[in-house]
């Protein structure tokens, strides 16, 4: 089947579904429909503007994600409409200039799935997409798929997008008798732990942009100075490349900047400390940064979806982490990436040893060359962490490792019921030394919870468990 562009910060091209023997036949049209997204745009060609948020119906495209702040719709080639910063390319993957492609945004491990219920013949399939990152990232997860009812799924391998420009996506898979399934298309954010930091646009727009500490420390749109008016006990932050001071719209209730000359109090805020340290062994906490309007529910800045600046109602729970910002200068920024990347270093090590293990439980390959390809990936992954120099590459390489062992895990089957592959890695806390990955709040002994007398519920939810 041939399914054709696909954007995601990302933009996705279904390129087909094709069915093989001696001559290649393109089915895409038989049994999907708006296979190619060529029609419906959404955002069509003379539009101009960014979308920071929106999600549009995919005619024929059934959705599976609930999440309702990242970016899908479909956008046609040429469009000058931008989404979450990203532009649409000029030309498809096959080098025409027209038709449209599916643009997807998202972060922080959330998948944006589209599949198609088909009843296919028996035959030798070939899914073919492809993927156009406008994004400076490369890391993700294609989940193209075919999903067959009660069968064992074939799924993409692709877990890295070369930057502007078009990867092609291949999934072959054989059935033996008339089957019915699912043709899934989507993509997923890779687990992402690096810092998002304020910064000022030409425009004079804020927007979050994902910086390393070396990058920060030599990027002054990225820096602050935090003034304090010792008079109303307020504070103001201005800009260190522009001097332009960040200032809350009260038409439009969002953040931006303007000139530090007639700034009135609506550029002055509260500060307010949150109760959690952000960091273990570390007395680091983030601020609430309150619009001063005296109001009992001021407005606070806040992010949505690590990528996007806005605002919402003050919340003082703990909970709200996306209201709270850290405000680092260069010492303790540089005490953080040490402890981060000590910390991402232990994790990598830790998740290298489980995946050796799983790799030694007796098992069979599904898909030929499984075994191979997750001792290739392994390989890698080891020989970049020698080179690795900071702490976001480092949660790149764990991401990256999480992927290779899920890949390798959907695509075998150990050998004997009774010698299975240990997923209690998986469970956050297993031998509940503290509780955090569980839902609850027993008292905890010596690895022991107990309710006394009293109704509850006790779990955690498990994400990206293999088939």
């Amino acid at each position: 089947m041939s399914i054709k562009p696909f954007l995601i910060s990302l933009y996705c091209a279904f390129g087909s579904v094709v069915c093989h023997g001696q001559t290649l036949y393109d089915l895409s049209d038989v049994y999907l429909k708006n296979a190619d997204f060529n029609a419906n745009y959404d955002h069509a060609v003379g539009e101009t503007g960014n979308v920071a948020q929106q999600i549009c119906e995919l005619p024929g495209w059934n959705k599976d994600f609930s999440v309702n702040y990242t970016i899908a719709g479909v956008y046609q080639i040429g469009t000058n409409k931008t989404f979450n910063g990203a532009k649409v390319p000029d030309k498809a993957f096959d080098g025409t200039t027209s038709g449209g492609v599916l643009a997807l945004s998202t972060g922080w491990e959330q998948a944006l799935k589209y599949y198609q219920t088909v009843t296919l013949p028996a035959g030798n399939y070939t899914m073919k997409s492809a993927f156009f990152n406008g994004s400076d990232k490369s890391s993700g997860i294609s989940l193209m798929a075919w999903l067959p009812d009660g069968g064992t799924p074939v799924k993409s391998s692709l877990t890295s997008f070369s930057v502007d420009n078009w990867t092609e996506d291949i999934v072959h898979f054989t059935l033996t008798e008339t089957t019915t399934g699912r043709i899934q298309l989507g993509f997923q954010a890779p687990e992402s732990r690096g810092s998002a930091n304020v910064t000022e646009q030409k425009d004079g727009r804020l927007a979050l942009k994902e910086l390393s500490s070396e990058d920060v420390l030599t990027n002054d749109s990225a820096a602050w100075h935090v003034i304090f008016n010792a008079e109303k006990s307020l504070y103001r932050f201005r800009n260190v490349a522009t001097g332009h001071v960040i200032t809350y719209d009260t038409h439009t209730s969002s953040m931006r900047t303007g000139e530090a000359s007639g700034a009135t109090d609506d550029a002055l805020f509260h500060l307010m400390r949150g109760r959690k340290d952000v960091v273990d062994g570390s007395s680091v906490r983030g601020y609430w940064i309150i619009h001063n309007d005296g109001s009992e529910n001021p407005k606070v800045m806040s992010a949505e979806n690590g990528s996007t600046l806005t605002t919402a109602t003050y919340n003082l729970g703990n909970d709200a982490t996306a209201q709270r910002w850290l405000i680092l200068d260069k010492n303790t920024m540089e005490s953080i990436e040490m402890q981060a990347k000590k910390d991402y270093s232990k994790q990598l090590d830790d998740y290298l040893d489980l995946v050796k293990k799983l790799r030694s439980t007796p098992h069979r390959e599904d898909i030929a060359g499984t075994d191979k390809a997750f001792d290739d990936g392994l390989e890698a992954i080891k020989s970049r962490r020698l080179t690795v120099t900071s702490a976001g590459k480092l949660s790149r390489l764990v991401a990256e490792a999480h992927a290779l062992a899920y890949n390798f895990l959907s695509h075998v089957t150990p050998l004997s019921k009774y010698e299975p592959f240990d997923l209690t890695f998986m469970v956050m806390n297993p031998g509940m030394d503290q509780l955090n990955g569980w839902t609850g709040k027993p008292a905890l002994n010596h690895s022991s919870g107990e309710f006394y007398q009293a109704t509850f519920d006790f779990n955690q939810t498990i994400s990206n468990l293999p088939v």
